[in-house]
């Protein structure tokens, strides 16, 4: 199997981003220094800030519901 890989959003400075999260139409993405989450959309090629001041989260998840979670590493929760 033949992958490519193509840079969605950055580079970020330092390069430290975790996640991801898929909702169904875009990724959810972390950029854990500059605490946000940043969400990707395929379809527009478009990269937008979904949150800040996430206190450093890192993993994410969404729950059956819809609603998305993540690690907070800022806070140990």
């Amino acid at each position: 199997m033949d992958w490519e890989f193509e840079m969605v959003a950055g580079p970020f400075n330092p390069r430290l981003t975790e996640g991801p999260a898929w909702d169904g139409s875009a990724l959810h993405f972390t950029h854990i220094p500059a605490s946000r989450i940043i969400r990707y959309e395929p379809a527009t090629g478009q990269c937008t800030v979904f949150r800040e001041g996430t206190n450093h989260t890192n993993g994410l998840a969404f729950d059956s519901e819809g609603r998305l979670y993540g690690c907070c590493s800022g806070g140990n929760r």
